[in-house]
């Protein structure tokens, strides 16, 4: 019995893959039905046209989609956008896909899952990085043994008063970590696409080392000293950094939760008083304030008042006597509620800039010599003295909203000098030894 002999005629059609269309049918409308446009006359004007394709969505069913139009071009030009619009889908990756063709997709999914100052960070490390570093090597050549060797061989990319450094450092143990954040991030769409079968990043060694540098809290015996020389300093007083650094010490928050703040959320009265924000509705206890919201400043965006970035963050605190003061002599009788406490110079209800409060404290910290204050100074130096006051790690964590105390102990507390009773209680201990 001879074999069956297939051609292309008897074999089965092939199924269009997910998120595509067959060819589009054009049908214009004459005497009451619908006329294929290959049996009507040539260059003929109707008043109503119809596209029809199949389209074949992502669950695998197959089905007609059509539009209508004046002319035949309107509804092609209907039928395609629209099936653009089901799609919203990306090109997939193939095995000659190279690292960088799946950068625009990593862009626009971070720029969709991530906080706005989280996608600069991702981006400025992809830029600088990622695409230059491993961008053309094929998905299938990304092996932990070269991924190994890009991430041994990461230095910095700053400048220095404007010129590259001869010798570059490396980079640091938490920046190297983002770097292959992103790396994986972009290798899981090569995952995704059955380019390769498992991310590789997952299997490589794992980052040691943390922080360079011990965090530094300003010395309680140097801060009347520092406050008196801010408030003597006319530029500081010009920018407002008197009361601001103030509530910085105080409150212990971020640079934007401190520009967010808006008097609605402060209670300066002897009774609770209740808020909304965000669809959220809270209690403040007096003398307290509600830190809800915080400023960012994206790339390319003006200053951005929006939710904490976490839940954590989003937390009610208490106000010092000596800050409750400051907010006292701030407000006045006629202040508007929304209005925020630290206002832009010169305008109102505007935003004040985090980059511009930064280089106000950069410019301060020159003037008034004082090379190791930072923006986070004021934020370290409060969690030391809580926790040299012995409270709980899970009290300090919730005044700086950190998920737990641990954190904050290792990168917030100054490590300073041991304290002496520690050294009378070991004497104590092995007393009996002498």
């Amino acid at each position: 019995m001879p074999y069956p002999c297939f051609t292309e005629e008897t074999l089965p059609r092939k199924p269009l893959s997910l998120g595509t269309y067959g060819n589009i049918r054009l049908y214009g409308y004459r005497d009451g039905r619908w006329v294929p446009k290959a049996n009507l006359p040539a260059g003929i004007r109707l008043p109503r046209w119809r596209a029809i394709a199949n389209y074949r969505s992502h669950n695998g069913v197959t089905g007609p989609v059509e539009r209508t139009g004046t002319s035949a071009s309107d509804a092609q030009t209907r039928l395609r956008d629209d099936l653009a619009a089901l799609s919203q889908t990306r090109a997939r990756l193939t095995t000659s896909s190279r690292i960088r063709d799946a950068v625009p997709a990593y862009r626009k999914r971070i720029r969709k899952e991530c906080a706005p100052t989280t996608c600069d960070r991702y981006e400025s490390i992809l830029d600088n990085h990622v695409v230059p570093g491993i961008g053309g090597l094929l998905f299938t050549e990304a092996t932990v043994t070269q991924l190994q060797k890009f991430d041994e061989g990461l230095v910095s990319s700053r400048t220095k008063n404007g010129k590259t450094p001869k010798k570059k450092p490396p980079l640091a143990p938490g920046t190297r970590r983002i770097v292959r954040e992103v790396v994986r991030g972009l290798l899981q769409l090569g995952v995704e696409d059955d380019v390769i079968l498992h991310n590789p990043v997952t299997s490589m060694r794992r980052i040691t080392g943390g922080t360079r540098h011990a965090a530094k809290s300003m010395p309680i015996a140097q801060m009347p000293e520092f406050f008196t020389k801010l408030d003597n300093d006319a530029y500081s007083k010009r920018s407002d950094l008197p009361d601001f650094i103030r509530t910085l010490f105080g409150l212990g928050s971020r640079v934007g939760e401190t520009l967010a703040l808006t008097w609605q959320y402060i209670n300066l009265s002897d009774e609770p008083i209740e808020r909304t924000a965000f669809d959220e509705v809270r209690t403040i206890p007096p003398r307290s304030l509600w830190i809800c919201a915080t400023i960012t400043e994206p790339k390319r965006q003006g200053p951005t008042y929006g939710p904490v970035k976490t839940t954590r963050s989003n937390r009610i605190v208490g106000i010092p006597d000596f800050l409750y003061l400051v907010f006292v002599m701030r407000k006045t009788s006629d202040v508007d509620e929304t209005e925020p406490v630290f206002l832009c110079s010169g305008t109102k209800y505007q935003w004040r800039r985090p980059k511009a409060i930064s280089k106000a404290i950069k410019l301060m910290r020159k003037r008034l010599d004082i090379p190791d204050f930072l923006s986070h100074s004021g934020r370290k130096t409060a969690a030391t003295v809580l926790y040299r006051a012995h409270h709980s790690s899970h009290d300090v964590a919730d005044q700086f909203g950190h998920v737990d105390g641990d954190f904050t102990r290792t990168h917030y507390v100054d490590p300073g000098v041991a304290n002496p009773e520690t050294a009378r209680t070991l004497d104590r201990a092995y007393s009996s030894t002498r």
